[in-house]
């Protein structure tokens, strides 16, 4: 409930921006994010509201007027009885639940003082939290500028402040004295000042960013108003050195297609190397196969945008983290399809038109299986397999496999082409996937049909 309204609060007071590019990232596909963390006590929370009314309006020569939004990370992370988190720290902490209902009091006093438990607790929490602010910040609007003041305690040690697509892109760490921060914390829980400075003692600078190449360190130890003025400055000066923002992509309309996920898109790196991706098939699900086979959607054709994010001269796997971490539904505006002669044609590597028939063998373990797989040029390989009744799936894959998205790894087969064909090669994305597998090891949800192949399953 309290993301919801967080949610709706948001799409309500401020539409967001294209995504803020670091020297040493690729893109966000997020709006213009600045992390805020900091020790407990120190003041971040204040902080960040105060920075958040201060900005918000503020024009810049290179952007639009801001609009900017205070989230609390610690806020989502919510775990009321019943919920499936709720029932994970329970089992991992049974002397903070008695009678089965965690208590949150407990669990906190716990956490503080032995480090092995918090890190025991921040694992399952963090993940969750995640997942939720991905999707937030990949579901607010793309225009006008907006400014994100995203608050989080673990900001650094759960990883958002790096990777390929952080959560953010600049890092603000706020921090005070130790003795001003423990009678904070004494005063605002209601706590004896030696428990106060125990939960000080406990944290660590190098968590908090004190320490890291780049941060903006901010102290707050008694004149507020000075503090917000000087992270102020430092967050302008990191938007007077973006480009000027170019006109934002309009949501929606006819260059621009609304998919619900699961997509159901196969994609494939360019045939000419360059970056981007482009449209290879559909699997057996997915809101875009009626899309597909109604022609709206078209093999070859080249993703221009994502969500408002302008994808088309990104890296493959980076158009992949992009199409990630977006909310569902989702905006995808397609480029002009591939040139003549390649995949828009209809044809597919050794030049057998779409819908040619083709000789699938499959086999389990070597021992050949009577199934009579029936597949033509262009088909996905896994729908073929699955209608043939072939056992791709084993186990407990059977209900947790991902529905041919190309995440779980559950359908990976072993591909063998006749004498001196190479037309099953893989693309970047199964590459990385499927790293410490053989070449010619695939996942068949994302194997188009080109030619006579025999397939064994695992």
């Amino acid at each position: 409930m309290l993301y919801n309204i967080l949610l709706l609060l948001l799409l309500l007071l401020s539409p967001p921006a294209l995504p803020l590019s670091l020297p040493t990232s690729v893109a966000s596909p997020f709006p213009l994010v600045v992390g805020v963390t900091g020790p407990i006590g120190s003041g971040k929370s204040s902080l960040c509201s105060s920075l958040a009314s201060s900005l918000n309006g503020t024009s810049l020569p290179n952007l639009p007027p801001l609009v900017t939004a205070h989230i609390e990370a610690d806020k989502l992370a919510s775990y009321p009885p019943g919920s499936p988190l709720h029932a994970s720290i329970c089992d991992a902490f049974p002397s903070c639940a008695p009678g089965g209902v965690l208590d949150r009091s407990l669990l906190s006093d716990l956490a503080f003082a032995d480090p092995p438990s918090l890190s025991r607790l921040n694992a399952l929490v963090w993940p969750a939290v995640t997942s939720q602010l991905r999707s937030l910040l990949s579901d607010l609007p793309r225009s006008p500028p907006h400014l994100v003041l995203l608050e989080a305690a673990p900001l650094v040690p759960a990883g958002w402040a790096d990777g390929p697509t952080p959560l953010c892109s600049s890092l603000i760490s706020v921090t005070a004295p130790p003795p001003v921060r423990a009678a904070r914390v004494a005063s605002r829980n209601s706590l004896p000042l030696p428990a106060a400075e125990l939960r000080v003692a406990a944290q660590s600078d190098a968590d908090f960013g004190l320490d890291r190449a780049g941060a903006i360190r901010v102290e707050n130890s008694a004149d507020l108003p000075a503090a917000v003025a000087a992270a102020s400055a430092a967050v302008l000066g990191v938007l007077q050195s973006l480009p000027a923002q170019p006109p934002a992509i309009p949501r929606g309309g006819a260059a621009g297609i609304s998919l619900e996920k699961p997509l159901g898109l196969l994609l494939e790196e360019r045939d000419d190397g360059g970056p981007g991706a482009v449209v290879a098939g559909v699997a057996e699900e997915g809101s875009a196969v009626p899309l597909f086979e109604s022609g709206e959607i078209r093999a070859g054709q080249a993703l221009g945008t994502v969500a408002g994010v302008d994808v088309s001269g990104m890296g493959f796997d980076d158009v992949m983290d992009v199409l990630i971490g977006a909310g569902s539904p989702l905006e995808i505006a397609f480029a002009d399809a591939e040139e003549e002669g390649e995949t828009e044609e209809g044809e597919g590597e050794e030049g057998l038109p779409q819908g040619t028939p083709v000789s699938v063998t499959v086999t389990k373990g070597g021992a050949p299986l009577d199934l009579g797989v029936t597949a033509a040029v262009g088909d996905v390989l896994l729908k073929r397999l699955k209608e043939a009744k072939a056992p791709v799936y084993t186990g407990m894959a059977k209900m947790t496999n991902c529905g041919g998205m190309g995440q779980c790894l559950t359908c990976k087969v072993v591909l063998t082409e006749p004498d001196g064909q190479t037309l099953y090669e893989r693309s970047e994305y199964e590459d990385a996937k499927l790293a410490k597998f053989p070449s010619n090891v695939r996942l068949a949800c994302m194997t188009l049909v080109e030619g006579n192949v025999r397939v064994d399953l695992p």
